[in-house]
């Protein structure tokens, strides 16, 4: 259940990060920071309790926090401009 939940979250979080790039929204930024710090904590936990699985899915996990992370900045870096602009 806790790794359904897992994929649940990741994908969500990226599909929210990507639509959040093209039309920014301070929610949106905010359910997707959520969605992320979500899927490290149930990804952790998750390699804690099956640690022989560790490099990959440090592998996958770490993939994953690049392309949120980057895709989140685009996109906060594009709302603060649309609210300064405002």
């Amino acid at each position: 259940m806790l790794l359904v939940l897992h994929i649940i979250s990741a994908l969500t979080s990226l599909g929210l990060t990507t639509l959040n790039m093209v039309y920014p929204s301070a929610k949106r930024q905010q359910t997707a920071n959520v969605l992320i710090a979500s899927t490290l904590t149930t990804g952790t936990y998750l390699v804690y309790l099956h640690p022989a699985t560790l490099k990959q899915s440090c592998i996958s996990g770490l993939v994953f926090i690049c392309v949120s992370l980057v895709e989140a900045a685009i996109a906060r870096k594009r709302l603060s401009t649309i609210q300064i602009s405002n």
